[in-house]
């Protein structure tokens, strides 16, 4: 049966197709330096190695093709405009979009500079339409001699890569938030000074088995503790990257650093159970993003005036925020208690009626007026601008606006605050 390859797994299993292998025919567009000796051709049985290549694409090196040329066992054949990346031997065959080069293939760890795929066809039947399509491409080849390398061009220097600016966790929040999810970054608010003292003493009696003495030497001169205090029901796995800080009543967030799941078993010792950490990217980074000081205290803010307007409030698991960074930092924030005094059906609709806006709101601002005291509320946009959509509008119903909202209880209104 086919087996998919991705990226480092393709130069392995090409050199095990071709270990052994009797009948090695290759079908390769592009040679760099040393590929031959990388893929091992030297290994194949039989008498002689088939390779068809293209020399005039400017993306071979002139080199390695003199060197296959005076190779006995290498009969060497030139196609103008071959573009496959065929390695074939009685052993099976890998098909893909890896050339024999070390950007197609990788150097010795088999790591490529391209991101690269590839099929593995184990048996003679599922090779016996490859066997055909190579013979017909070597009879429409010709032979390449090493008078007709020498007149190649010259292999073409690839451009130096583009500095590219990658954008900070906030700027790709607005350009792609998706991104935060489909990668599962979270953001975990928790008290300051909320682990127990079972769960440190807990950490302390185990944590040799999982750090080196410079690690935890590291942790403890920065005065982190890598581990969380699990609570029945919550979970963290590998693909996740917690962005956690702490609060207090007393202060403002505290930064508390980038994280992902150091090791998945749990330590458990009487009622407390643990988990370890490991530092991501030095606290600094979402993957390659930065997270600068001017971001974090952003974010630090949002936190504050979130945790405050929910009135300190926490989850079933303790934790006063624990959702995806994107959802959090893009989703509205209700300012203001009375927020928390509307009926949940009306907080629903406030929230669904800010979602439906072209522009983002991130902050909703909630109070009462005039002498009924009815509620009302504002958006604030995240292009500064903090009236419902830049006009000035008087008090009035809001099913008398597009997407308009009613309060079960009393019509909600909306006036410029």
């Amino acid at each position: 049966m086919p087996r998919f390859l991705k990226d480092g797994e393709i130069l392995e299993t090409v050199k095990e197709v071709i270990q052994g292998g009797l009948d090695c025919r290759l079908a390769v567009a592009y040679w760099g330096n040393g590929a031959a000796e990388k893929i091992g051709i030297e290994n194949a049985e039989g008498e002689k190695v088939h390779i068809i290549c293209d020399p005039w694409g400017g993306a071979c090196s002139k080199d390695e093709l003199l060197s296959l040329s005076r190779n006995p066992r290498v009969k060497l054949r030139h196609l103008k405009d071959l573009h496959a990346k065929v390695y074939l031997t009685s052993k099976g065959a890998v098909v893909g979009s890896a050339n024999a080069s070390t950007k197609g293939l990788g150097k010795s760890d088999g790591q490529p500079i391209n991101h690269e795929a590839a099929v593995r066809f184990e048996t003679n039947e599922d090779c016996s339409e490859l066997r055909d399509w190579f013979d017909s491409k070597w009879k429409a080849a010709l032979p390449l001699v090493e008078q007709t390398i020498k007149t190649l061009p010259a292999l073409k220097k690839s451009p130096p890569a583009p500095k590219i600016l990658k954008p900070t966790v906030l700027e790709l929040m607005e350009i792609d938030p998706d991104w935060f999810r489909e990668n599962r970054v979270r953001l975990v608010v928790y008290e300051d000074e909320d682990a127990s003292q079972e769960a440190l003493d807990l950490y302390e009696k185990t944590a040799s088995e999982v750090y080196d003495k410079d690690t935890l030497a590291a942790y403890d001169n920065e005065d982190s503790c890598p581990y969380f205090e699990i609570e029945p029901g919550w979970s963290i796995d590998t693909s996740e990257i917690i962005v956690c800080f702490s609060y207090s009543e007393r202060k403002k967030p505290e930064w508390a650093g980038i994280w992902t799941l150091k090791d998945e078993e749990p330590r458990t010792d009487k009622n407390v159970t643990i988990v370890f950490l490991d530092a991501h990217n030095n606290h600094r980074k979402v993957r390659d993003l930065k997270l600068p000081a001017s971001e974090r205290a952003l974010i630090a803010e949002k936190i504050d005036a979130y945790v405050r307007a929910t009135d300190f409030s926490k989850d079933q698991f303790g934790e006063l925020i624990d959702m995806n960074l994107a959802d959090f930092w893009k989703g509205p924030l209700p300012e203001h208690p009375w927020f928390l005094k509307f009926d949940p059906e009306a907080r629903k609709r406030i929230i669904n009626f800010a979602d439906k806006q072209d522009r983002n709101v991130v902050k909703i601002f909630v109070g009462r007026i005039g002498a009924g005291q009815r509620p009302n509320f504002r958006f604030q946009f995240r292009d500064g601008v903090k009236d419902y959509d830049g006009k000035t509008y008087k008090a009035g119903k809001f099913e008398e606006l597009k997407g308009g909202i009613k309060n079960p209880k009393n019509l909600v209104e909306f006036r410029r605050a």
